[in-house]
Order: C-alpha cells, then sequence, then structure tokens
C-alpha cells in the first residue's frame, strides 16, 4: 500500500494537496438518528475508521460496534501519525455534537485548516489565509440518508479484504474491553481497534501498513471520547478573523464585470491584471454558461499556469457562476523577473481545450492575438480569488509557479537558472509541507549536475534525503 493510499483512507473523504472533495450536509431533524454522528466526521475526512473497517465486516461484535457509534450523541476523534524519529503527529481533531462538527486539520506548515459545519452553512479558515469564508447554500450530498456511518466507511476499501479477529482484553481502569483485529499479509497491514465492551464504542485505534515504495511500515493513531459533553460555542461561526459570506463575495464579482471587456466568438473576457510578482490573471467566461470558444493560450516571454475551473474545485451544491456563466480562470507567469509590472500584453488565443495539471494544453491553430490591458492588483494574488472560492489555491500559487518557471528553464536548456528556480519551488513547498521539498530538490540536484555545479548538486541531494527519510510536515 502506498502512502498516498495511506493518507486517502486515514483522511477519509476529505480534501487533499491540489484537490477538492465532497462532504455531506448534515441531517435535519425529521432525519434518523442513525446517520448523524460518525457519517458527519468521516465525510468530513477526519475517521481513520475508514481505514481500519474492512468492507465485508458482518460479525456480530462489529454490527453493534457500528450500531453503537451510529446512535452516539457527541463524539470527538484525534488522529496522529508517526514520523520515523518516533515522534507522533497530530494531524486531524474532529468533535461532533447533534449534526453540527468542527473539525482541525494539520496537513503541513502552510496547510493547517479549521472548518465548522452547522445547519446549510460551512465555515473554512486557513491559517495562511487572512479572513475566513461561509457558505450557506450547503455542501454536495455524498451519502445515502438511511445508509449507516459505518457502512459509508466500509465502501473506502472496496476489495481490500482482511481477516477478522475479535479477541478479549485487559480491562483499562476497571472497563472491561475487547479487540477487532485486522491483519492483511501481503502489505503486513495490521488495525487494532480497542472498544468498550459496555458500549461497543471504541476507545482507541492502531494501525500499521508497508510502504509499497519504501517498504517499511506506517503507523497511524486515533483516540476516541463518545458521548461526552461538547459546548455548542465550539461550532459557532466564530474564528478570530474577519469572515466572508461567498455567496455575497460571488455577487459582488457578478455585478463588477457584469460588462465584458473583450469579446471572442463565444469567450467573454471579464478580467486581466497583474500581481506585483509580474503573474498575469485573466478571467474568461462563455455567454449563456456554453462552450468557451477560444482561450488564452500564449504570451510570449511568459509560461501558462493550468487552467482554473473554480466550480470543479468547490464542494458546494451550488457551483461558482457570473449571472450564469461559469468562469475560468487562466494565469501567466514570467520566465525571468520583470522588473516594472506591463499595462498591457499581446495575448495569443485559440480555441485549445482546458488544461489541466499535467496535459499538454497545445495551442490550436486558429489562433489570433490581441492586446489585453492588464488592471494592477495590490496583494499577492488576486483579490478575487476569494469571490470564486479559490482562497486554498491563492495558497498554492508560490508552488505552482517556482515548479512552473524552473521547469520551463530546463526545457529549454538553461540548466543552471532551473537548478535555482528549483530550489526556490523547494522553499515554497517547504512552507506548505515541509518534506514535499525533497522533490524539487532532487530536480535542483539534477540540473545543476547538467550544469556542472557538483557540489551544490550533491548539497540539493543530501538536503532531499533528509527530508524524505525524516517526512515531517
Amino acid at each position: 500500500m502506498s502512502e498516498l493510499d495511506i493518507e486517502r483512507l486515514m483522511k477519509g473523504y476529505g480534501e487533499s494537496l491540489g484537490t477538492s472533495s465532497r462532504r455531506i450536509v448534515p441531517r435535519s431533524s425529521a432525519r434518523p438518528r442513525r446517520t448523524g454522528l460518525v457519517a458527519a466526521a468521516i465525510a468530513i475526512g477526519a475517521v481513520g475508521t475508514v481505514a481500519l473497517w474492512p468492507r465485508d465486516a458482518t460479525a456480530a461484535r462489529l454490527r453493534r460496534v457500528n450500531s453503537a457509534i451510529s446512535n452516539a450523541r457527541s463524539m470527538e476523534v484525534v488522529s496522529q501519525l508517526q514520523y520515523p524519529s518516533g515522534m507522533w503527529q497530530e494531524f486531524s481533531r474532529v468533535s461532533y455534537l447533534d449534526g453540527m462538527w468542527r473539525r482541525q486539520s494539520y496537513k503541513g506548515i502552510g496547510l493547517q485548516i479549521t472548518l465548522i459545519q452547522r445547519g446549510e452553512g460551512t465555515l473554512t479558515s486557513y491559517a495562511g489565509v487572512p479572513h475566513a469564508t461561509l457558505t450557506r447554500s450547503g455542501l454536495d450530498e455524498s451519502l445515502p440518508v438511511e445508509a449507516s456511518a459505518l457502512d459509508y466507511a466500509k465502501r473506502g476499501l472496496a476489495a481490500q479484504s482482511a481477516q477478522e479477529t475479535i479477541r478479549e482484553s485487559a480491562p483499562i481502569n476497571g472497563v472491561p474491553t475487547y479487540i477487532v483485529q485486522l491483519d492483511r499479509a501481503h502489505d503486513q497491514y495490521r488495525a487494532e481497534i480497542l472498544v468498550d465492551a459496555r458500549t461497543d464504542l471504541p476507545i482507541r485505534a492502531e494501525m500499521s501498513v508497508r510502504n509499497e515504495r519504501r517498504g517499511d511500515l506506517m503507523h497511524y493513531r486515533e483516540e476516541y471520547r463518545f458521548n461526552e459533553p461538547i459546548s455548542n460555542d465550539r461550532f459557532e461561526f466564530k474564528i478570530g478573523k474577519p469572515v466572508v459570506v461567498l455567496e455575497e463575495a460571488e455577487s459582488a464579482l457578478a455585478k463588477r464585470w457584469a460588462k465584458p471587456r473583450q469579446s471572442l466568438g463565444r469567450t467573454e473576457l471579464r478580467e486581466a491584471c497583474v500581481t506585483p510578482d509580474g503573474t498575469v490573471w485573466i478571467v474568461v467566461t462563455a455567454p449563456g454558461g456554453g462552450q468557451l470558444e477560444m482561450l488564452p493560450t500564449r504570451i510570449d516571454g511568459y509560461f501558462r499556469l493550468p487552467d482554473v475551473d473554480p466550480s470543479s474545485r468547490t464542494n458546494r451544491r451550488s457551483k461558482i457562476v457570473l449571472d450564469g456563466e461559469r468562469p475560468v480562470l487562466v494565469g501567466f507567469a514570467p520566465v525571468r523577473t520583470v522588473a516594472i509590472q506591463p499595462e498591457a500584453l499581446n495575448v495569443v488565443w485559440s480555441s485549445r481545450r482546458l488544461e489541466s495539471p499535467g496535459s499538454a494544453g497545445a495551442e490550436g491553430t486558429d489562433a489570433v492575438v490581441r492586446r489585453v490591458p492588464l488592471r494592477r492588483a495590490k496583494g499577492k494574488v488576486p483579490e478575487f480569488l476569494t469571490g470564486l472560492n479559490l482562497d486554498r489555491y491563492g495558497l498554492e500559487i508560490p508552488m505552482l509557479v517556482a515548479q512552473a518557471r524552473a521547469r520551463t528553464l530546463r526545457s529549454t536548456g538553461d540548466f543552471l537558472e532551473a537548478a535555482e528556480a528549483f530550489r526556490e519551488a523547494a522553499e515554497a513547498q517547504r512552507r506548505w509541507v515541509r518534506y514535499s521539498a525533497y522533490r524539487p530538490l532532487q530536480e535542483a540536484a539534477e540540473c545543476y549536475a547538467r550544469a556542472g555545479r557538483h557540489e551544490e548538486a550533491a548539497e540539493c541531494e543530501r538536503e532531499a534525503n533528509r527530508l524524505l527519510s525524516e517526512r515531517e510536515r
């Protein structure tokens, strides 16, 4: 099993690096109570039982555990992973009470998130963003109302069978317990769930599995507290920073961009700006919400970032639209640093397909050039990102730009400049998820070696190996 698989399982269905997620909408008071508790916790991506319960668990004890969890009034879960140094790192803390939940997630230095959901509202706060956002439109429903939470968890392990064993365990502080043990030989998977024999509610869980790439064992654990008092204050939409209501911000953007600045066939240019680092951002829509006919494709001296469709990155029940039209964001960053922000640029447009990360995004044969005036944005990222529900994307921009610049320079044979750019990308990655900087450091080492700078190459390789061996976030 790969580390990516483990992250997916332990974090359930929550958002991960660079991707969006879907979460359930909490039940109304008329819905059956058994769907409320762990369904909410698992759907928000915090509960490691996704990794701990096999899909075909039918033993009577497991059914009792399932029933006990589904009928609990409240729950708190703390999830941890173990670094190779032996240190444990908390990466998720979830509280649930009567259809409300709060999750605090630590995925890295630059990726710390708080989610609070109650009723039809969800507040999202990133530690690196000076405001929080609140959506009142509800979230996509990904769990049938009548399904039990445990059944939903089992779906995450389709075809991943494990040998089940139920065994007695020594009492803990006078509390009788038993253990649900799951084993799978081919990847050394083992999970042990300690259960309170009086209530059939889990107390804690420990899991280990072999990483298929590195060959070592990864270790995770969780602590559970059921039916303990939790204050309603924990679920208030108050986070100690300004709160932006997304629907209001979206409506303000629609008014601001009501009149297209330019039109090319069935493509309308709504916004074009440049940030202080020289990155150019263009927003386009198609009349009536139809297919975009032309897209910004090339600017000489710049490289293009992957296109961003805000609606594909949101888990809101309502998608991002401006007067019925779904916007697309296209970014271009200068290959080399620009001293002065340009007031206008010649932009090549063509009928290419939307480019996703890793795709070619080839230029169409019907290319045309248009002069596009640029508004100067004041912040490091365009202020309209919030209205497009792209605050997380704004945090990712320094990494995306640095990596794309480095790869562009490498493709043109400018290996020394590429190496320095990969180092810049590594620093951006380090501020995001610490150990993830190892990959751009490896690429920097390769470029330094090709440029004949072997001492710098060895230095980058040593640092990459250290980060990868520590795997600290």
